[in-house]
């Protein structure tokens, strides 16, 4: 009996203030599953995917960027070279987090109409009732990893 094994990633987009506040931008989602919560831009693995990163990348592409692919493109290699992950590795899921550390570029989000209700910037200590279980402990983990220091 094969057993199928759902895999996919995303990126956390985080900027540090000048107070020490750390704060990730979160998409309301507008279709199912999990219409109206929070998560960061993600989704499932693609035929095209050379690997996690690279899907993680796509999909922060199509739901953050969608039609900022200047923005996007002025990323600095350097910032997707230091991210970090949380990964999870069970035998049917396998899923990244990166964590993508922006502060200081001029980023302009623009969310995919269909997919993306809105985009907001939150404190991480201070992220919405509705946010995703996963998406609340990917941050617990990051946070608890040092990765927002």
């Amino acid at each position: 009996m094969k057993i199928s094994v759902s895999k996919g990633a995303g990126i956390f987009f985080y900027k540090k203030l000048q107070n020490g506040d750390v704060l990730v931008a979160l998409g309301k989602r507008n279709e199912a599953p999990f219409i109206g919560s929070w998560s960061f831009a993600g989704g499932n693995f693609d035929v095209t995917d050379v690997d996690l990163f690279n899907c993680a990348i796509r999909e922060a592409r199509e739901e953050f960027f969608y039609r900022n692919s200047l923005t996007f493109e002025a990323i600095p290699s350097k910032v997707w070279n230091d991210s970090r992950r949380v990964t999870f590795n069970f035998r049917v899921f396998n899923w990244n987090a990166y964590f993508v550390n922006i502060t200081g570029l001029d980023i302009v989000f623009d969310k995919h109409p269909r997919e993306i209700a809105e985009i907001q910037w939150f404190a991480i200590d201070r992220i919405p009732t509705k946010t995703l279980p996963l998406v609340r402990l990917e941050l617990f983990l990051a946070k608890r990893r040092g990765y927002f220091k």
